[in-house]
């Protein structure tokens, strides 16, 4: 299924296609909630929407944030592959209970929970894993691609949703089951996926198996065990591990709290949640609720303003990570995307309170307007916060704290998103 390639190993192919789903499934719970049929299907009436819908999409990330937890401990001792099959089975059976729902809420929520479980280990994971796997020219911009692959699923999920928007009638339930199925499939094919492929080399070595670790490094660079340049990278690979253990000697997470790590700390946590707090996830998985509240009333009308948005973020995340994502520095980048995507959001507010949209009739130009300054932002994010607390985040600490300082930004990005939208479900209920 995958090209063998020295820069983009199938290991790293496969992590990345992993973000796919994971993107898709982030996206779906917004897109299906605005279709007609899964709503008369389990009863939501205008009076419940705004806080059942929150509730749909909300608790994926309170099961995220205890799957990031977990399998960042896990994963330590188990390996890296078999941490993402694990977490893969978790995601299928998730899938497969929301798919089976006959308007039961209770089940879509529980079946959300468990996908959520799995999304969150996949995001604790699979960043680590690619970037182990990935030759150190390529590294940066394979663990930046993390992004273009969220983004990628995101797209999927609403141009699908459209799909059967346009051509199943309100009537079938199969126009919002057909977008929660296609979930399964991203679950067997990754699942499928991960059965051949290495553990990381990285992580072999750590644990003493040197043989393993420079057979699975040879694998992923395509070439023989006794290449000079192999045996190269893997004597690196070893010395940095060997330090890496000699440092981290009697590490504890109370040390993070010493003077001269807590400002590291800081902003490794924060920066999860400044990204969130950018809004940005908001607008992506309510797009089609946003939309309709902006003036775009037709579901139809939504999801298409939804898959322009999606398709968009795609194409722009593409340039940011061929073209700008080394050349500029991190810090100026994500000052830049921060009072950017503020000053737009204040315009919104501005607009949306002094013209509100019409009830009825054709879309007014302050709802265009409105419109215009979401494709706005998204250019800007895609550019600043969306790729670069990620790498940011990788290059802070030193070698002794790398990993548990890893491990603060990714629970403390699960843990925003868990706050973030039971926030949002408190205030739209």
């Amino acid at each position: 299924m995958f090209a063998f390639s020295p820069f983009f190993p199938e290991n790293t192919q496969t992590n990345l296609f992993l973000h796919r789903f994971l993107g898709y499934d982030t996206g779906i719970g917004g897109a299906v909630s605005a279709l007609p049929s899964f709503r008369r299907d389990f009863g939501i009436s205008p009076s419940n929407a705004p806080s059942t819908i929150s509730n749909i999409v909300s608790i994926l990330f309170g099961g995220a944030w205890f799957g990031a937890l977990i399998f960042a401990l896990l994963s330590h001792y188990i390996g890296r592959r078999k941490g993402l099959m694990v977490a893969t089975v978790i995601f299928t059976v998730g899938a497969i209970t929301q798919t089976a729902c006959k308007g039961n809420l209770g089940q879509m929520y529980a079946g959300r929970f468990i996908t959520g479980l799995g999304i969150g280990a996949v995001a604790e994971i699979s960043p680590t894993f690619t970037a182990e796997c990935s030759s150190p020219k390529w590294r940066g911009r394979a663990v930046a691609m993390v992004e273009m692959n969220l983004v990628a699923g995101g797209l999927l999920s609403y141009w699908i949703t459209y799909a059967t928007s346009l051509h199943i009638p309100p009537s079938s339930s199969s126009q919002w089951r057909i977008p929660i199925a296609i979930q399964l499939i991203f679950g067997g094919i990754a699942f499928f996926c991960t059965l051949p492929m290495n553990e990381s080399p990285r992580w072999l070595i750590s644990k003493g198996k040197d043989s393993a670790g420079l057979a699975s490094l040879a694998y992923l660079r395509c070439t023989n065990l006794d290449d000079p340049a192999l045996l190269n990278e893997f004597a690196e690979i070893k010395a940095q591990v060997k330090e890496e253990i000699e440092v981290a000697k009697g590490v504890t997470f109370r040390e993070l709290m010493l003077p001269y790590n807590r400002k590291r700390l800081f902003i490794s946590t924060f920066l999860g949640l400044w990204g969130i707090w950018t809004a940005h996830t908001a607008l992506v998985v309510y797009a089609p609720t946003i939309f309709q509240q902006i003036g775009f009333s037709q579901a139809t009308t939504s999801l298409l303003a939804s898959g322009v948005f999606a398709t968009l973020k795609f194409v722009v995340t593409i340039i940011a990570i061929a073209l700008t994502v080394d050349r500029f520095g991190r810090v100026v980048s994500m000052c830049v995307g921060l009072i950017s995507t503020g000053t737009i959001f204040f315009s919104l507010a501005a607009i949306q309170a002094t013209h509100p949209p019409r009830a009825e009739g054709n879309i007014s130009a302050a709802s265009k307007a409105m419109m215009a300054l979401i494709y706005l932002h998204v250019i800007i994010y895609s550019f600043t916060m969306g790729p670069m607390p990620w790498i940011y985040s990788s290059e802070i600490f030193p070698l002794r704290l790398r990993e548990i300082g890893q491990m603060a930004f990714s629970v403390g990005t699960c843990e925003s998103l868990r706050f973030r939208f039971h926030l949002l479900n408190s205030y739209r209920s």
